[in-house]
């Protein structure tokens, strides 16, 4: 066959299509590159660019190629021969298209040169009655050549046979014009055996036609390998397609004959209308699309069989087919039905089941176009399952249906408790609950009982099944033995027969029947509910027999299901259980990894005796805990208001734990973690139930300060239930839970415990509560003793009036059990009230049980044979063991897990009416404004500050002791560390060859640490393209999943064109040095030439980053690789949002450890002591941390090399400085060595990237900077020497410079920018004054580094008056026009007046107020306004009332424009600020303003508007003279209480009501044209 189909089709990137050419036809770069010079834009200029063959020689020749020019020149001419073939047949193609159809026949040439082709290829011949005809040949070549594959027809395939028996015959039309006529159809009966005969001669054309070889296929030699993918090399391969001919015969053999030609033709139809769809709609060759709908669809060809073993399939009875009506109904006719968008919250059909496309614009009531639209004009309201409204006076925006019902859940296989049920009618749903031990008509494998819910089914949403796994689980596998000599139940199936064992028992043999039939039942139903778009989700353990079955693993085969794997144990399970869910809800898919990672017993699963009898923890562990049902409940309910099933309130989901401590879990009772929690945990997940009747059964839940008295007592109606605390001083009643969350027990384990404590103790007692208020301290995150109260009583109730549901009994003295011997404590949990939990809880952590913990951070195959060493000694104790017995004293969870902080709590203001938000305003003058609350900070950094001051005179010693044990844990663990090594690439051992993977991993367990991956990932690498899962150590964000195929995307092409890019710059040089040092150091390749690259490669795809060089304001250069122009950042999706420390952490650590400090103390340390702040910086951070090779074939660098003058490319195993995945995965290991300096170290620390901070005591002599260095030795990361800051008063921490000589005796530090920026600045403002020039370029340099200079300014002083430098920067001009000139007059005034930053790390003594004010404009240039100020003035308050004075000349300092409300709102302030600048000095206040643009302003400092960014400048200067500290807060309008004497002036009474004094303010004029500096000295003498 002719070459010229290895041709591509032309691109936008030509050089990308050459390179395609060059890998068909083999030639060389030489040439390739030669063609990209001579400056051709696309393969039609290259098929004229030579005249002849002759010519390509002379060119060739030009090119100095050497040995080789003999055969590159062959090469060429064969390329510009099938270049022009190529373009000849596209020219014939389009000249026929108005002269012939696809039926034409093609020319005897190109027929024959088929045939021949495909007897090379394949060797074989069929007779002429399985041999398609040159008609049909014809037909199904141009289809495919055309891409306009069609459902042909099977009864019109003519065969070889029937093109050599048939007659033509002419017909004349004309004088001289005559046409042949042939029969039309061959003449044969319509029966399945004729129709497989027909389907073989189309499914052989198919591969006559497609025998051509595609396109950039491997090498021949490859297809010859024993199971090569026959699909890479040939268009449509003959093997592919006689596997779906055998397979359709084999499959229609099976069913009785009467059935078998209806179908066959329904399923090969719609599979060959699959494959057209996917053709016509991809670039995919036949054979491809055949092999992949093969795939998905195998689980349609699957044939029920029908009848008695006795009767025959030839000739079916009356009885047969009966019978065969009642097991095996025909299959069902398929739904068109789609759902549109929702109109009014309703559900609307785009496309009607039958196939009617309904009008969209009907529906809104908006088509014109009547009788000519397209579409049906029909309600499109879905009333139930697929039917409609389908009024046609109507569309959907005005139908007045009533809203569908609840959506349909059905919970087969529910239990006798149906857990997932009550979730689901939590979440406001409609239930459909079967199982045999609800009822034993609820056999599924009955065959009536089978239709009947194959008919309810029909109307459901959403199918969840959790099939039995008694037959199925893999524990009968493990041989037990019990003490009396019984054997333990053996296994019933394998992965070999997971059909059932061969030589069961006769009752074994029935029982896995029985399971099978009403299995395979359940997932037929369950798949046809999947392809008509409802949910369904099955279960079962992780390494179950049941995902082996032929019909499970076909139904996965269809592409319909997704997994989910998780631990039972993350959804508060006690013990650690790999469970599977097969689904189609992406809202699940979406879940966190949830693969256990807490610190668990290791004899958990041994069965125990109870009661005399032995009790298997599977069959304990067999139920839904609660977390995990009401986690699928919310997941299905947010999937179903997302695609329009249902209209729901969208609840919050549960939080799973992956992390934390599980050894005692297993002494509750497991009705305590399911149906017990149920109620509970739905009521503190904000849900309840649907009726009205039903909600009122809840009892309601306040806090203390809601309901107590002035005298300190609570209504007649409330009950206390909390544990007590000091503020309200509230007895404690019996309903108090004996034990606290975060001190006795993990916040994940009080609701269980607390529930069983009721259960156990109180459960007579909970009538007590009904028509109570229950009264708790506050209202928390997790489940409160509220609560958990709330949910039992309303279960109690609905129970007691339940007719079907008998009230269960509890046992008093609750369930003596197991591990006694190991818990001594435990008889004394089960069976007296818990009324001394610090007797049964315990931080011990056991060796086996860690180690345990250990294994599961990495693949089992790595851990087995590895002994672990004894360490129980050293992680028991100090520094180890403070961190846990610090969080537990403190009340905050100790046994969960133990992170970083993921961000603030959001404070709310009160709205309402006037007086109310008056009110509130009053009671918030004597206390602390929000930004001076303190910090949120992580808990292990106010461990680290508490140690810090109260060990202030025994740091040292307690800091070589930490140390000293360090390091013995280090020795232990070495072995753990070599052994991990063994399995790393030797590329990233390299990288990692400092570090003590051994050393993290323990450490990440006795952390509790939640990035539980960390250990792996420095072993197997980290991400940096692609996905990056959430970590647990940052706030997670939603994100996409992306394959590693879609990150490399059209890899060649891209290449071509960065590679086009590359060339010659004035940083050659440094990219050489850098990149040179980089593979000296260990983390990559050295420089590689193309032909390297390729040839270590061997054909595996990548995908470059081109590398370039950024100059920072300093000077210093640094290499970037760009991932922006090599598509690496947008083919990356992050699930973490990172959060980090700020320059002003210094005072944070100083502010932390003096809020600690006794005030008897901190007298002491005043005399004596003071604080210090040091710093630390990693070299090379980003490249000691690893990645796969994998990854690093996504984005290999390449740079151009000045010595070689040509591109060199680089395999990196560091990762890179530029991936925006690189940044979140060293952050991980920052973290982690942040936590470790904080826990183990015992030092006030804080990571920014590779910075690191910390504050100690003078007197500590530097233990603390010399402990973080230790243990990051330890660790394998030690810091630069030449980097380090030593310890003193005064130190730098990102750009800016801070001074805590005063944070003792005043109690502020001082901030201020690095003086050498100042410097830059004032040499920048010179340079462009100078030049009389100023460019977008340095615009830009300067405007970035203002920016930064703010951080260390007072207030917002900083960040007005640069509105000019910011526009210029994407401007043109060059000039220095007046407004520049202004900006540089301001920049020099804040130089000159050094506005420096305080940082008060405590609060002083200081005078506060309240301000509101507000202004109107009814009518344009006549507005008013007013403003209310309340003075605090010892134990008095001062009240004053302004009218502002608002002249027409106050208009005319503003820009043109009628509307200016925001203007007079924000000048409002500045009229306050000079009428009062005495009682304003060093005062703190809240101001409330309701105007968003003016409000805006205030906090930014700046705004888009040149009148408010001025007006904005002038405040925060009188601010920083003044030492004013304001607090700005938006108020609604309706909720000003400044909103009244705004409009009425003097004659609003509401402020005189409220004992304002009035008086008149004016604006001061003479400031706005001031320049800053003058401006500044009049704010000093007023």
């Amino acid at each position: 066959m002719a070459s010229f189909h290895l041709v591509p089709r032309d691109g936008a990137d030509f050089r990308a299509t050459l390179v395609s050419l060059q890998l068909n036809f083999e030639f060389a770069d030489e040439i390739l590159e030669a063609l990209v010079k001579a400056k051709l834009k696309n393969l039609e200029e290259f098929r004229y660019f030579f005249e002849s063959e002759a010519e390509i020689g002379v060119w060739v020749q030009r090119l100095n190629l050497g040995d080789v020019q003999g055969v590159q020149t062959a090469r060429l001419r064969r390329t510009w021969a099938a270049v022009k073939v190529f373009f000849q047949h596209a020219d014939a193609g389009r000249t026929k298209v108005g002269e012939s159809d696809l039926d034409d026949l093609l020319d005897d040439t190109s027929l024959r040169d088929m045939k021949q082709q495909f007897w090379r290829r394949y060797r074989t011949r069929f007779p002429p009655e399985l041999y398609p005809s040159d008609a049909t040949l014809s037909r199904v070549t141009r289809e495919l050549n055309k891409r306009l594959l069609c459902v042909f027809s099977v009864w019109k395939v003519k065969s070889l046979q029937f093109q050599l028996v048939t007659t033509s015959k002419k017909r004349r039309l004309g004088d001289g014009l005559f046409t042949e006529e042939t029969e039309q159809e061959e003449s044969i009966p319509h029966d399945w055996e004729n129709y497989l005969d027909r389907l073989h001669i189309l499914l052989t054309a198919y591969a006559l036609a497609g025998v051509d070889q595609v396109a950039g296929a491997p090498q021949a030699n490859q297809e010859h390998t024993l199971g090569a993918d026959s699909t890479i090399f040939v268009q449509a391969p003959l093997d592919v397609l006689m596997e779906y001919y055998y397979r359709a015969k084999r499959s229609v053999v099976s069913l009785p004959a009467h059935k078998r030609l209806d179908w066959l033709q329904q399923r090969d139809s719609e599979e060959r209308a699959v494959w057209v769809a996917k053709f016509r709609e991809s670039t995919k060759t036949l054979g491809q699309v055949v092999r992949e709908v093969f795939n998905l669809r195998d689980a349609h060809w699957i044939a029920i069989q029908s009848g008695g073993p006795g009767e025959s399939s030839h000739n079916p009875t009356p009885k047969m087919l009966a019978a065969a009506t009642t097991q095996l109904p025909s299959p069902p006719k398929l739904s068109s039905f789609q759902l549109g968008t929702p109109v009014a919250g309703k559900k609307v059909a785009r496309v009607m089941k039958d196939g009617k496309r309904l009008c969209v614009e009907f529906q809104q009531g908006r088509c014109n176009k009547g009788a000519k639209c397209p579409d049906r004009h029909m309600c499109g309201i879905v009333l139930r399952g697929e039917r409609v409204c389908g009024s046609t006076k109507h569309g959907a925006k005005d139908c007045k249906q009533k809203d569908p019902e609840s959506p349909l859940m059905a919970d087969i296989f529910s239990g006798p408790n149906a857990p997932l049920t009550k979730a689901f009618l939590f979440c406001g749903w409609r239930c459909l609950t079967l199982d045999i031990q609800l009822d034993s008509s609820h056999d599924l494998a009955h065959p009536l009982r089978q239709q009947s819910l194959r008919e309810q089914l029909k109307e459901a949403d959403f199918v969840s099944a959790a099939f039995d796994c008694s037959t199925k689980s893999r524990a009968r596998e493990v041989p037990r033995v019990f003490n009396d000599g019984r054997r333990g139940p053996g296994p019933l199936r394998s992965t070999r027969q997971p059909e059932g064992l061969d030589g069961l028992s006769p009752a074994d043999q029935h029982r896995v029947k029985r399971d099978n039939n009403a299995c395979g039942f359940m997932l037929q139903v369950m798949q046809e509910v999947a392809e008509r778009g409802a949910g369904a989700m099955r279960e079962n353990p992780v390494n179950s027999l049941h995902w082996l079955l032929q019909q499970e693993v076909a139904a996965f085969r269809t592409g319909l299901w997704a997994d989910t794997h998780y631990d039972a144990c993350c959804w508060g399970g006690a013990r650690c259980k790999r469970q599977r869910l097969r689904h189609n809800i992406p809202e699940i898919s979406s879940w966190p990894p949830l693969q256990c990672h807490h610190v668990h017993a290791s004899d958990e699963w041994q069965p125990y005796l109870l009661n005399g009898r032995y009790v298997y923890p599977t069959k304990e562990e067999a139920e839904y805990t609660a977390p995990f049902v009401f986690a699928v409940a919310v997941s299905v309910s947010w999937w179903a208001v997302r695609v329009g099933r249902a209209k729901l309130a969208v609840p919050r989901m549960p939080t799973p734990c992956c992390v934390g401590r599980r050894e005692e879990w297993p002494l509750m009772d497991p009705r305590s973690l399911r149906s017990w929690a149920l109620a509970p945990l739905a009521i503190s997940l904000g849900l309840g139930p649907a009726s009205a009747e039903e909600a009122a059964r809840i009892p309601p839940r306040k806090v203390v300060e809601a309901v107590i008295g002035a005298d300190g007592t609570l209504p007649r109606n409330c009950i206390y239930v909390g544990p007590g605390h000091h503020r309200h001083r509230l007895a404690r009643s019996k309903w108090a839970p004996p034990f606290t969350a975060g001190h006795d027990c993990a916040f994940d384990e009080f609701l269980p415990r607390y529930v069983q404590h009721i259960r156990d103790n109180l459960s007579d007692h909970l009538t007590e509560l009904i028509g109570k208020v229950l009264v708790v301290d506050a209202v928390a995150e997790h489940p409160s003793e509220g609560d958990a109260l709330a949910g039992l009583v309303f279960e109690h109730l609905s129970t007691v009036r339940s007719t079907s549901q008998p009230q269960q009994s509890t046992n008093p003295r609750g369930r003596a059990r197991k591990r006694s011997h190991r818990f001594p404590r435990a008889l004394g949990l089960a069976i007296a009230p818990l009324a001394d939990a610090s007797s049964i809880f315990s931080d011990f952590m056991r060796q086996e049980d860690v180690v345990l913990a250990v294994r599961k951070l990495f693949p089992e195959a790595w851990m087995t044979g590895f002994t672990f060493p004894c360490i129980e000694d050293l992680i028991n104790a100090p520094p180890f063991d403070l961190y846990r017995r610090w969080l537990r004293v403190s009340e905050l969870d100790w046994a969960g897990a133990c992170g970083p902080a993921t961000g603030p709590s959001t404070e709310h203001s009160v709205n309402g009416q006037p007086c109310r938000h008056f009110q509130q305003a009053l009671a918030r003058i004597r206390t602390p404004m929000p930004t001076e609350q303190a910090p949120v900070l992580d808990n292990d950094l106010q461990f680290a500050a508490d140690f810090t001051a109260s060990q202030r005179t025994r740091l040292r010693q307690w800091r070589q002791d930490a140390m000293g044990a360090l390091r013995e844990l280090k020795r232990r663990c070495a072995a753990l560390d070599a052994h991990l090594r063994g399995f790393q690439q030797p590329a990233l051992r390299r990288v990692t060859a400092a570090r003590d993977v051994g050393l993290v991993a323990i450490l990440v367990v006795l952390f509790a640490w939640p990035d539980t991956a960390l250990p792996f990932s420095l072993i197997a690498g980290m991400p940096a393209v692609g996905f990056a899962p959430c970590y647990g150590i940052f706030p997670q964000m939603p994100a996409d999943h992306i394959s590693y195929e879609d990150v490399l995307g059209d890899w060649r092409a891209h290449n071509a064109k960065i590679l086009q890019s590359i060339g010659p710059s004035r940083d050659d040089d440094f990219l050489l040095s850098q990149s040179t040092k980089d593979f000296e150091s260990g983390f990559c390749s050295p420089p590689l030439t193309k032909q390297a690259l390729l040839a270590q490669l061997k054909g595996k795809p990548f995908r470059l980053v081109p590398r370039c060089v950024i100059t920072q304001s300093s000077g210093k250069k640094r290499i970037i690789d760009n991932a922006d122009t090599g598509g690496q950042s947008a083919s990356s999706r992050e699930s973490n949002k990172l959060v980090l420390c700020s320059a002003l952490r210094p005072a944070q650590h100083a502010q932390a450890v003096i809020a600690r400090l006794p005030q008897g103390e901190l007298e002491r340390a005043r005399e004596s002591d003071s604080l210090e702040s040091g710093g630390e910086d990693w070299p090379d951070a980003y490249r000691h941390c690893p990645m796969s090779e994998e990854e690093a074939l996504c984005c290999l660098v390449v740079w151009w090399h000045r010595e070689w003058q040509a591109p060199a490319f680089q395999i990196y195993s560091g990762l890179l400085f530029g991936l925006p995945l690189a940044v979140t995965s060293f952050n991980r290991y920052s973290r982690f060595s942040e936590a470790a300096s904080r826990r183990v170290a015992l030092t006030v620390t804080s990571s920014y990237f590779d910075d690191f901070n910390m504050v100690d005591w003078s007197s500590s002599k530097g233990s603390g900077q010399w402990a973080v260095g230790e243990l990051n030795k330890c660790l394998g990361t030690p810091f630069a020497e030449e980097k380090r800051q030593p310890m003193a008063v005064q130190g730098s921490f990102l750009g800016l410079d801070h001074d805590l000589s005063e944070a003792l005796q005043r109690g502020f530090v001082t901030f201020w920018a690095r003086e050498r920026l100042f410097t830059k600045m004032s040499d920048l403002i010179e340079q462009s004054e100078t030049a009389s020039s100023l460019k977008a370029g340095l615009a830009a340099k300067m405007f970035g580094l203002m920016n930064f200079l703010e951080q260390g300014m007072y207030g917002r002083v900083g960040c007005g008056g640069l509105a000019a430098l910011c526009d210029r920067q994407r401007s043109k001009e060059s000039d220095l026009s007046p407004d520049i000139l202004q900006t540089f007059q301001l920049i020099r005034a804040l130089l000159k007046f050094r506005p420096e930053r305080r940082f008060w790390v405590s609060n002083p003594p200081v005078q506060r107020f309240i301000a509101a004010s507000d202004a109107a404009e009814e009518k344009p240039q006549a507005g008013t306004g007013g403003f209310l100020l309340i003075w605090q003035q010892g134990a008095s308050q001062v009240r004053e009332g302004f009218v502002a004075a608002c002249p027409e000349e106050l208009y005319a300092l503003w820009g043109p424009g009628d509307k200016k409300i925001a203007q007079l709102e924000l000048s409002m302030v500045l009229f306050a600020l000079v009428a009062r600048p005495a009682r304003f000095r060093m005062r703190r206040g809240i101001w409330y303003i309701d105007n968003a643009a003016a409000l805006m302003a205030l906090i930014r400092g700046r705004s888009d508007n040149s009148d408010l960014s001025r007006l904005a400048q002038l405040i925060h200067l009188c601010l920083f003279v003044f030492q004013t500290w304001i607090y700005w807060e938006w108020v609604p309008s309706k909720s000003n209480w400044s909103d009244a004497i705004s409009r009425l002036g003097v004659d609003d009474e509401w402020h005189q009501s409220h004992s304002f004094s009035t008086s008149l303010a004016f604006f001061p004029f003479q400031l706005w044209a001031l320049p800053l500096e003058a401006a500044i000295r009049v704010f000093e003498y007023l």
